[in-house]
Protein backbone atom coordinates (compact mmCIF):
# COMPACT_ATOMS: atom_id res chain seq x y z
CA UNK A 1 0.00 0.00 0.00
CA UNK A 2 1.32 3.42 -0.91
CA UNK A 3 0.76 6.31 1.47
CA UNK A 4 0.87 10.03 0.80
CA UNK A 5 2.68 12.26 3.30
CA UNK A 6 1.90 15.96 3.56
CA UNK A 7 3.55 18.56 5.76
CA UNK A 8 1.85 21.53 7.39
CA UNK A 9 3.74 24.27 9.24
CA UNK A 10 3.12 27.25 11.50
CA UNK A 11 -0.48 28.36 10.87
CA UNK A 12 -1.95 24.86 10.76
CA UNK A 13 -5.39 24.73 9.14
CA UNK A 14 -8.43 23.92 11.26
CA UNK A 15 -9.17 20.93 9.00
CA UNK A 16 -5.75 19.44 9.81
CA UNK A 17 -6.21 19.99 13.56
CA UNK A 18 -9.69 18.43 13.33
CA UNK A 19 -8.31 15.42 11.44
CA UNK A 20 -5.65 14.90 14.13
CA UNK A 21 -8.19 15.26 16.96
CA UNK A 22 -10.57 12.81 15.28
CA UNK A 23 -7.79 10.24 14.79
CA UNK A 24 -6.63 10.60 18.41
CA UNK A 25 -10.17 10.16 19.71
CA UNK A 26 -10.89 7.16 17.48
CA UNK A 27 -7.59 5.54 18.45
CA UNK A 28 -7.27 6.28 22.16
CA UNK A 29 -10.87 6.86 23.26
CA UNK A 30 -13.26 9.69 23.91
CA UNK A 31 -11.16 11.26 26.69
CA UNK A 32 -8.52 12.18 24.11
CA UNK A 33 -7.55 14.64 22.95
CA UNK A 34 -8.15 17.12 25.73
CA UNK A 35 -10.86 19.71 24.95
CA UNK A 36 -8.32 22.50 24.45
CA UNK A 37 -6.23 20.53 21.92
CA UNK A 38 -6.94 22.91 18.97
CA UNK A 39 -5.92 25.93 21.06
CA UNK A 40 -2.79 24.18 22.31
CA UNK A 41 -1.73 23.44 18.73
CA UNK A 42 -2.37 27.03 17.64
CA UNK A 43 -0.34 28.54 20.50
CA UNK A 44 2.79 26.42 20.04
CA UNK A 45 5.89 28.06 18.63
CA UNK A 46 6.52 26.97 15.02
CA UNK A 47 4.28 23.87 15.01
CA UNK A 48 4.78 21.30 12.27
CA UNK A 49 2.69 18.24 11.47
CA UNK A 50 3.12 15.51 8.90
CA UNK A 51 -0.01 13.63 7.88
CA UNK A 52 -0.01 10.13 6.42
CA UNK A 53 -2.94 9.48 4.11
CA UNK A 54 -4.39 6.50 2.30
CA UNK A 55 -6.32 8.17 -0.51
CA UNK A 56 -8.18 10.96 1.34
CA UNK A 57 -8.23 9.22 4.74
CA UNK A 58 -5.77 10.44 7.40
CA UNK A 59 -4.26 7.26 8.84
CA UNK A 60 -1.45 8.77 10.91
CA UNK A 61 0.35 11.93 11.91
CA UNK A 62 3.40 13.26 13.74
CA UNK A 63 3.12 16.67 15.45
CA UNK A 64 5.80 18.78 17.07
CA UNK A 65 6.91 22.33 17.74
CA UNK A 66 9.92 24.43 18.64
CA UNK A 67 10.50 24.09 22.38
CA UNK A 68 13.23 26.73 22.35
CA UNK A 69 15.82 27.89 19.86
CA UNK A 70 17.67 24.90 18.43
CA UNK A 71 15.38 22.34 20.11
CA UNK A 72 12.29 20.73 18.64
CA UNK A 73 9.75 18.83 20.75
CA UNK A 74 8.11 15.85 19.05
CA UNK A 75 4.81 16.15 20.88
CA UNK A 76 2.31 13.68 19.56
CA UNK A 77 1.94 10.94 16.99
CA UNK A 78 -0.72 8.43 16.11
CA UNK A 79 -1.36 5.71 13.54
CA UNK A 80 -4.80 4.18 13.04
CA UNK A 81 -4.62 0.62 14.47
CA UNK A 82 -5.56 -1.14 11.21
CA UNK A 83 -2.63 0.62 9.47
CA UNK A 84 0.05 -0.28 12.03
CA UNK A 85 2.99 -2.56 11.25
CA UNK A 86 3.36 -0.99 7.80
CA UNK A 87 6.20 1.41 8.64
CA UNK A 88 4.03 4.54 8.86
CA UNK A 89 5.18 5.61 12.35
CA UNK A 90 8.84 5.16 11.39
CA UNK A 91 8.34 7.07 8.13
CA UNK A 92 6.60 9.93 9.95
CA UNK A 93 9.38 10.06 12.56
CA UNK A 94 12.16 9.99 9.95
CA UNK A 95 10.49 12.71 7.87
CA UNK A 96 10.06 14.86 10.99
CA UNK A 97 13.74 14.41 11.92
CA UNK A 98 14.91 15.15 8.38
CA UNK A 99 12.86 18.35 8.40
CA UNK A 100 14.32 19.30 11.79
CA UNK A 101 17.85 18.87 10.44
CA UNK A 102 17.00 20.98 7.39
CA UNK A 103 15.63 23.72 9.68
CA UNK A 104 18.85 23.76 11.71
CA UNK A 105 17.56 22.19 14.92
CA UNK A 106 20.30 20.63 17.03
CA UNK A 107 18.17 18.46 19.31
CA UNK A 108 14.80 16.72 19.40
CA UNK A 109 13.00 15.95 22.64
CA UNK A 110 10.04 13.64 23.16
CA UNK A 111 8.41 11.56 25.86
CA UNK A 112 6.40 8.40 26.24
CA UNK A 113 4.99 5.98 28.80
CA UNK A 114 5.45 2.28 29.46
CA UNK A 115 1.93 1.79 28.10
CA UNK A 116 3.35 2.58 24.61
CA UNK A 117 6.28 0.11 24.39
CA UNK A 118 6.37 0.04 20.57
CA UNK A 119 6.82 3.83 20.46
CA UNK A 120 9.57 3.64 23.07
CA UNK A 121 11.38 0.95 21.06
CA UNK A 122 11.01 2.97 17.85
CA UNK A 123 12.46 6.05 19.58
CA UNK A 124 15.49 4.08 20.75
CA UNK A 125 15.95 2.44 17.33
CA UNK A 126 15.91 5.89 15.73
CA UNK A 127 18.67 7.29 17.95
CA UNK A 128 16.90 8.70 20.99
CA UNK A 129 18.50 8.29 24.41
CA UNK A 130 16.48 8.04 27.62
CA UNK A 131 17.23 11.28 29.43
CA UNK A 132 15.05 11.00 32.53
CA UNK A 133 11.60 10.53 33.98
CA UNK A 134 8.91 12.90 35.10
CA UNK A 135 6.19 12.18 37.63
CA UNK A 136 2.77 13.55 36.71
CA UNK A 137 1.31 12.94 40.16
CA UNK A 138 -1.53 10.58 40.89
CA UNK A 139 -1.78 7.07 39.49
CA UNK A 140 -0.22 7.26 36.04
CA UNK A 141 3.24 5.77 35.68
CA UNK A 142 6.09 8.21 35.16
CA UNK A 143 6.65 9.82 31.80
CA UNK A 144 9.90 8.69 30.19
CA UNK A 145 11.88 11.52 28.62
CA UNK A 146 13.96 11.04 25.48
CA UNK A 147 16.45 13.26 23.66
CA UNK A 148 18.28 12.97 20.37
CA UNK A 149 21.13 15.10 19.11
CA UNK A 150 20.88 15.65 15.37
CA UNK A 151 23.92 15.07 13.19
CA UNK A 152 25.44 12.93 15.98
CA UNK A 153 26.64 9.64 14.53
CA UNK A 154 27.14 8.13 18.00
CA UNK A 155 23.34 8.05 18.48
CA UNK A 156 22.50 6.35 15.19
CA UNK A 157 21.69 2.66 15.10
Amino acid sequence: MKFIFTMHQNDIADSVIEAMARLISETFGEQYPEPNFPERVRTKSHPMVILAKNANEVVGFKLGYERWQGTFFSWLGCVRPEYRRQGIARELLQRQHQWCEEQGYEKILTNSRNSFPKMMILNIQEGFQISGTEMDGGDPPPTILFSKLLNDDSQKR
